[in-house]
């Protein structure tokens, strides 16, 4: 086994099928972009996001974009998808990118990548390099 680096888009991630609720395009961006930085810089296999969002507030409003952003993204890399993914995130280990000093010391565990914070700071600030 491997470490893997998830992001999570939002905390209610059901079956890793669809997001409730949660954050906006923009913010799950800064996650997104995080958990891509880490898997390129040391060569760990990224966990594909579950981009696919059902809000309720935009059909209350009847508003015409619907927020579901599943189809702004396609998996052409080859992340981590499907039943894979769903097998390694239930049965995994999971650690947070803010608990990890040093990534060797870390082994066969999924590696978190959430929210617009993490050691390095807010937004742009963990992305900048």
């Amino acid at each position: 086994m491997s470490n893997y680096v998830y992001p999570k888009l939002s905390d209610h991630d059901i079956y890793c099928l669809f997001r409730i609720g949660g954050a906006g395009l923009g913010n799950i961006l800064f996650v997104y972009s995080r958990a891509l930085i880490y898997s390129e810089k040391y060569n760990i296999p990224m966990i594909w996001p579950t981009w696919y969002s059902l809000k309720v507030g935009p059909y209350i409003r009847h508003e015409i974009d619907k927020r579901k952003y599943n189809d702004l993204f396609e998996n052409k890399s080859g992340y981590i998808d499907g039943i894979k993914k769903i097998k390694l995130l239930l049965s995994m280990d999971k650690i947070s990118e803010n608990d990890i000093d040093d990534i060797d010391s870390v082994s066969d565990k999924v590696i978190i990548c959430e929210g617009i914070r993490c050691n390095k700071g807010y937004y742009f600030e963990p992305i900048r390099e």
